[in-house]
């Protein structure tokens, strides 16, 4: 269970759609002329956005914080694309000084609630950890210590 802000929401919703808004015009290309395997790839990522994005319905309208209830696949979801957000340097560059200290915060935030879950259900935590790009894994192998 995350205690989230207005603003903690929006960023989610933000780093929802991170993929895709990186993508940009590209993604139409990627669709028509890419192996079946990348169309695959690209077609999970569209699925889970959505799903993430429904997940944050209902809570932008609240001006109070706001408690959200994850599952483990949601919490690496977001706790990847906010990662890649923050530490991919064409994201970076976008982002104000406040907006990477509040979207560190919050990945520490999504981090600590995976790594409270993991002594309890470590497989699933690998596994959804295994979704995600190289990259990310890396950096949530090494942030969880291993």
């Amino acid at each position: 269970m995350l205690c989230l802000s207005p603003d903690d929401v929006a960023r989610l919703r933000d780093v929802a759609h991170q993929y895709e808004q990186v993508m940009g015009f590209a993604r139409h290309v990627v669709v028509r002329l890419s192996p079946r395997h990348i169309r695959r790839r690209y077609r999970f990522i569209v699925q889970e956005s959505a799903e993430l994005d429904k997940t944050l319905d209902g809570l932008t309208e609240r001006s109070e914080p706001s408690e959200l209830r994850l599952s483990i696949d949601q919490a690496v979801a977001f706790w990847g694309r906010l990662l890649a957000n923050i530490r991919t340097k064409r994201s970076r560059r976008r982002l104000s000084a406040e907006e990477i200290d509040a979207r560190e915060r919050l990945a520490v935030l999504l981090q600590d609630a995976i790594a409270a879950q993991r002594p309890s259900a470590a497989r699933v935590v690998g596994v959804a950890i295994q979704s995600r790009r190289r990259t990310e894994r890396e950096w949530m192998t090494e942030a969880l210590g291993g």
